[in-house]
């Protein structure tokens, strides 16, 4: 996904191979917008979301959140910090366009 998203998109893409990544790289480059995978190794996607977003300066950045669904704890809490998301498997046109969206708002 990383290199089909590289390929279409005309901004810079950092990707994050972990949690501890996504916090270090964040630390020096604030994102336009986080596109952040539920299903993480360490933690979910809410809870990295939550780290993130309490980090000086990123509390304003937006995020999309890919799961394989919508219900429970990361639709509450997309709901409680108006992040966007995506239903696996979804369009990567849609994603895209999300992406899109978000850099405009």
């Amino acid at each position: 996904m990383v290199e089909a998203v590289s390929q279409k998109m005309v901004y810079l893409l950092i990707h994050a191979r972990s949690c501890f990544e996504a916090v270090e790289i964040s630390r020096d480059v604030k994102p336009d917008f986080f596109l952040i995978d539920d299903q993480l190794s360490s933690m979910s996607g809410l809870a990295l979301y939550q780290q993130l977003h309490s980090m000086q300066g990123l509390s304003d950045v937006p995020a999309i959140i890919t799961a394989d669904t919508s219900s429970g704890e990361i639709g509450q809490g997309m709901v409680q910090y108006q992040i966007m998301g995506l239903k696996k498997s979804f369009d990567l046109d849609a994603m895209l366009f999300l992406m899109d969206l978000l850099v405009v708002l």
